[in-house]
């Protein structure tokens, strides 16, 4: 009896008296309760039943028709996904990863995704393709060549000259924590420490740029996008053991197996049967990526003695907020409430896990006492670090290929920022998250004054997020309290404005900025036309919520999408 219905097999352990160690362990805090979970799972026989994610070439072969038939249909968003899953599945230098790499470069040069294309038919050169595949590739590739100035143009078009500067963030940084900008400083306030401002800062200001600990992307994702840095391309390469992970370049390739895919991709299985959301998966990267920095077991168990609140009390600002430093992920508050619940049910599910490593060759020491506290530690850290550590929600921006425009409402991936996810929520934030791939910028988008605290929405900013009761909802599942700001309370967002009447002098300036906008040829390439769009927001910063203001903002987003994919060059086929 598995524990996938948690009611039925919870009634099975009060019958047979199995919980009263469990419930014991939970309030201990200290990794023994995955321990008495995994002896519940030993007695019940409950482990969750695997199955086999091989490399294989029927498979790889039954993807890669799916992805024709799509192709066929003009579906050519799930046509690159099956080609990417036959990619996954295929053997490596087999013939059917061949055919897939072969296929998907037919796809994109249909496309015109002409640099793409040639990528991809460089590596199945590498593959050693011969006959036929050999003649069609070096067609296709001959038209590439005589086809690359469409796609050149297109770029010179998407891509300006100061979006392409503006996240280089060429300023003075803080002299501890190096991915944010010196004009902003940690002090402390009754006890309790405040990021602020150290100088007035302007709409528009690039605070910090910081790179995450750990990311995960849900599954809707994860078959355009690479398993490290989360960047969106069309030539993403498969990891050679398991039918997961896909890669951007051989440099993420490399880094994720250092870090924490050598063992994540062994225990793909388990992970896939008890996948209970991205704040796990994110646990068990960040215990394996630990793992792999301490330099043996007994300087992880040491570590994990010393996490949470108390950490956080006694460390420097280094170890606290940047990331460089492993200590910044073990820093956190522990305040949430409410938590023995999923104490008692993320037992099971990281005891499970735990019974799969087991089974990794010397990933456990082979002392039983060492062993032991080996256990402990893993369980210690993924339930502490899963209920505490604050994952933050990273949307970039991205071409759509079949429209030809930058589009910002992507698909989301998570991820662990020391710096950023200690940051206080505020509905009105005056900073705005960005996502950079695995990196996230933080952007001034009000006015802030000397010595104010800096803020971010954890659920995005209400023009383009949540309607108000999914808004409310998804807030309280972050902070677990009710939000009883006006922006929740009286539910603003793009479809109910407040109504104000504006002076002759706002009148003017917005009319001023609205002929700039309609009669400039593409506004949006020019750095004055951003740098009157952030003045007039700041004049416009008592009107939140107004028709005015909206449209403001919304200018001033389409703009900053244009810097993020100057960035990232990130690319779909559709949405």
């Amino acid at each position: 009896m598995s524990f996938g219905n948690p009611m039925l097999y919870n009634e099975i352990l009060l019958r047979k008296g199995l919980l009263g160690d469990i419930y014991k362990a939970v309030n201990n805090l200290d990794g023994s309760a995955v321990l008495e979970a995994y002896k519940v799972l030993s007695i019940t026989k409950g482990f969750p039943r695997l199955h086999s994610h091989l490399k294989n070439n029927d498979r790889s072969c039954v993807f890669r028709s799916r992805g024709n038939d799509y192709y066929q249909e003009e579906n050519y968003q799930m046509a690159l996904e099956m080609y990417n899953k036959a990619l996954l599945f295929a053997p490596k230098g087999s013939i059917e990863m061949l055919h897939a790499y072969g296929n998907r470069s037919a796809l994109l040069f249909h496309l015109n995704a002409y640099s793409a294309c040639l990528k991809d038919i460089e590596t199945c050169r590498k593959l050693g393709c011969t006959g036929d595949l050999a003649k069609k590739l070096n067609k296709r590739y001959e038209q590439c060549m005589e086809s690359m100035w469409k796609e050149n143009l297109k770029n010179n078009i998407l891509l300006c000259d100061w979006a392409q500067e503006y996240f280089k963030f060429n300023l003075k940084k803080h002299s501890d924590i190096s991915c944010l900008s010196a004009d902003v400083d940690i002090v402390s306030e009754d006890g309790e420490q405040e990021v602020v401002a150290t100088k007035d800062l302007k709409i528009g200001t690039v605070v910090a740029i910081e790179t995450a600990f750990v990311t995960h992307s849900l599954p809707d994702k994860c078959l355009v996008s690479c398993h490290y840095c989360q960047k969106m391309t069309f030539n993403l390469m498969p990891c050679d053991n398991c039918c997961v992970a896909l890669f951007c370049s051989l440099q993420c390739k490399e880094r994720c197996l250092n870090e924490y895919h050598n063992v994540e991709c062994q225990i793909m299985d388990i992970l896939l049967a008890v996948d209970a959301g991205h704040k796990f998966r994110l646990a068990i990267k960040t215990f394996l990526k630990l793992k792999s920095l301490c330099k043996d077991w007994s300087t992880l168990v040491k570590e994990a003695n010393n996490i949470g609140t108390s950490r956080l009390n006694e460390s420097s600002l280094s170890e606290i907020y940047n990331v460089q430093n492993y200590s910044s992920i073990l820093c956190f508050k522990e305040d949430r409430r409410f938590v023995f619940g999923a104490l008692y049910n993320s037992a099971f599910i990281y005891a499970s896990v735990l019974h799969r490593l087991e089974r990794v060759l010397g990933f456990f020491p082979q002392s039983k006492s060492e062993g032991l506290e080996a256990k402990k530690c893993f369980g210690k850290l993924c339930l502490t670090l899963q209920l505490n550590c604050p994952a933050t929600e990273v949307v970039t921006s991205a071409e759509e290929l079949t429209v030809g425009q930058i589009v910002t409402d992507m698909p989301a991936h998570y991820g662990w920022f020391p710096f950023a996810g200690k940051l206080k929520h505020c509905c009105e934030a005056n900073l705005l998250a960005l996502g950079l791939d695995d990196r996230l910028a933080l952007i001034a988008i009000r006015p802030i004054k000397k010595m104010s605290e800096l803020t971010v929405s954890y659920v995005g900013h209400w023009y383009e997020n949540l309607y108000e009761d999914q808004r409310r909802m998804k807030l309280y599942q972050n902070i677990v309290n009710v939000c009883s700001c006006r922006v929740c309370v009286q539910g603003w967002d793009i479809h109910s404005f407040r109504r104000r009447e504006l002076d002759v002098k706002l009148k003017k300036l917005y009319s001023s900025w609205d002929n700039m906008r309609k009669n400039h040829v593409m506004p949006q390439r020019d750095p004055s036309f951003f740098r009157e769009t952030c003045k007039a927001l700041t004049l416009f910063e008592d009107l939140p919520n107004t028709k005015e203001h909206y449209e403001l903002f919304r200018e001033l987003r389409t703009q900053l999408s244009l810097a993020q994919f100057a960035v990232t060059t990130n690319i779909m086929i559709s949405r």
